[in-house]
C-alpha cells in the first residue's frame, strides 16, 4: 500500500510544451500547405459578418436619427 502523503517523485503523464514563436510558426507554414478547401468558408465568414455589421449599423443610424426628429 502507497503513502498518499508522501512527495510525487516522478510525473506519470509526459509535459510537452510548445514555444511560442517556433510553434506559431511551424502551424503557420502548415497552413499555407493546406488544400483550398480549406480555406474556402474564409471569404463566406468574412462577407456574412461584414454584411451583419453593416445591417446592425444601419439600424442603430435610423434608430439615432428617428429619436433625434422627435
Amino acid at each position: 500500500m502507497r503513502k498518499l502523503d508522501s512527495p510525487v517523485k516522478s510525473r506519470k503523464c509526459p509535459l510537452s510544451v510548445i514555444p511560442v514563436k517556433t510553434g506559431i510558426q511551424y502551424f503557420q507554414a502548415a497552413a499555407e500547405h493546406l488544400a483550398p478547401g480549406f480555406h474556402r468558408g474564409d471569404d463566406f465568414l468574412r462577407v456574412h459578418q461584414a454584411s451583419s455589421l453593416k445591417r446592425a449599423a444601419d439600424r442603430f443610424s435610423a434608430a439615432a436619427e428617428k429619436k433625434m426628429y422627435r
